[in-house]
């Protein structure tokens, strides 16, 4: 995917998918293989989406959701699991978003909220939740929710401060995350509020350099 060989992605993608199923078949609950089924799943995705195919992508995101969702009740203890489950969700959200169906997708990534009071202590579930809030925050902002989208902003610069914890101030990973926090920029002008985008901006590109 990320050499833009789609094609050949979906093709090794689907071999794989092929495989994983017949082995879940006779194993509904092997680990190894649910899990390997969950990634291709969101991976194809990825390459629908990529490849302009939105409703794919959402029929490859919400069965992967159903795959990471399975191996979060068999495993609950396993954040990493959690946070690949948000990840999924986001996929589908997005995949609903460049399908112009914006109050559903805004209904997907708030259903991530529930993974919030795993996000203290664990950085996999807090960096997956920041970007899900990002996203819902853009997207309640689009529907003209604009106390709404501050309101999601916030819960997003929230766990963005949990996931820069212990990163040096020095590194390209805590720059990056502060950059995020532009994203109210943004909000003021998808809420047509271009003198507060101004405010907002004021300042920020001097902070970035």
């Amino acid at each position: 995917i990320r050499l833009g060989r789609l094609a050949d992605a979906e093709q090794a993608g689907e071999d794989g998918l092929r495989v994983a199923t017949l082995l879940l078949d006779r194993e509904p609950t092997n680990m190894v293989a649910l899990r390997s089924r969950a990634r291709i799943l969101g991976r194809l995705g990825i390459a629908a989406a990529e490849n302009l195919q939105p409703s794919r992508s959402l029929v490859l995101a919400d069965n992967a959701t159903r795959d990471w969702a399975l191996l979060a009740r068999i495993d609950p203890g396993n954040k990493g699991l959690n946070a690949a489950l948000i990840n999924s969700r986001r996929s589908a959200a997005l995949a609903l978003r460049d399908q112009g169906r914006l109050n559903e997708a805004l209904g997907r990534l708030r259903d991530n909220q529930e993974f919030e009071p795993l996000a203290a202590t664990s950085n996999d579930v807090a960096e997956a939740l920041w970007l899900s809030f990002y996203y819902a925050s853009i997207t309640a902002a689009e529907l003209g929710q604009a106390a709404e989208a501050e309101r999601l902003f916030a819960d997003c610069v929230r766990h963005l401060d949990t996931s820069q914890r212990g990163l040096p101030p020095d590194s390209f990973k805590f720059a990056f995350l502060g950059a995020i926090r532009t994203g109210k920029v943004e909000l003021a002008h998808l809420s047509g509020d271009p003198a507060r985008a101004r405010a907002e901006a004021k300042g920020r590109r001097e902070a970035l350099m």
